[in-house]
């Protein structure tokens, strides 16, 4: 973790063969005194723990891992080189285009039967998102939903799959019970975007006034936000 800017550091990471993830930017977030020291971030960007790298364990990754959903990864034949560059950059509508594109004229039956596999596999995996979206909003983790939900908009834009997880989220803005909690759990990830620049004030001033409003009194939300604004105001 660096706060200076990729120009500066490039040349140090070539000359070291540093050939492992490097993340620039919200390093005011994780100063230190003392080196090495690790940060294990959740899936909604929480520090869940932080110490000497020595003492985080096999187990703890693991158990923050069962949180986060990884979207699939492809290595498809040449003929399909364009396909495999959007559907691992999270292009998912374009990379379906160009599989289908392929499938309606195919030169190669092994390459056929591996862009069907890829559609199969890239359509299943949009649609079991909405489908985790929905059991989501069951368990009242209503932040996942949004972070979920507007992922697969995003990612399938254009697409049927795209257009049902904004039906979704459409839908559950109308409903009277889940649309203050949507409500605050967009505020809650507009906070924690402005911990990340290190505006811990902003953030703080607009969680209080949320604690403050009796409409989001008996929401499920109410103690994330109040957990996220002691973290903002911990840190003025």
């Amino acid at each position: 973790m660096t706060g200076e800017q990729s120009s500066k550091i490039k040349k140090f990471i070539d000359d070291k063969n540093i050939n492992y993830l490097i993340a620039i930017g919200g390093a005011n977030e994780y100063r230190t005194r003392g080196i090495p020291r690790g940060w294990l971030i959740s899936a909604e960007g929480k520090v869940v723990w932080e110490g000497h790298p020595g003492s985080l364990t096999k187990a703890m990754i693991e158990e923050e891992l069962k949180h986060v959903r990884f979207g699939p990864t492809f290595k498809l034949p040449k003929a399909l080189k364009r396909a495999e560059l959007y559907l691992n950059n999270y292009r998912y509508a374009d990379g379906i285009k160009a599989l289908e594109k392929y499938l309606k004229r195919p030169k190669d039956d092994d390459v056929a039967a591996k862009a069907k596999d890829a559609l199969e596999k890239i359509t299943k995996y949009g649609k079991e998102s909405i489908e985790e979206a929905n059991k989501l909003v069951d368990e009242g983790q209503y932040e996942k939903v949004m972070q979920l939900l507007s992922s697969t908009e995003k990612n399938f834009k254009k697409h049927q799959i795209g257009k049902d997880a904004t039906a979704r989220l459409k839908a559950l803005k109308k409903d009277k019970e889940h649309k203050v909690e949507l409500e605050l759990a967009s505020l809650v990830m507009k906070a924690r975007l402005y911990m990340d620049a290190g505006g811990n004030r902003q953030a703080a001033a607009m969680l209080k006034k949320a604690l403050k409003q009796k409409k989001f009194a008996d929401t499920k939300m109410l103690e994330t936000v109040q957990e996220v604004f002691d973290e903002a105001y911990g840190k003025l």
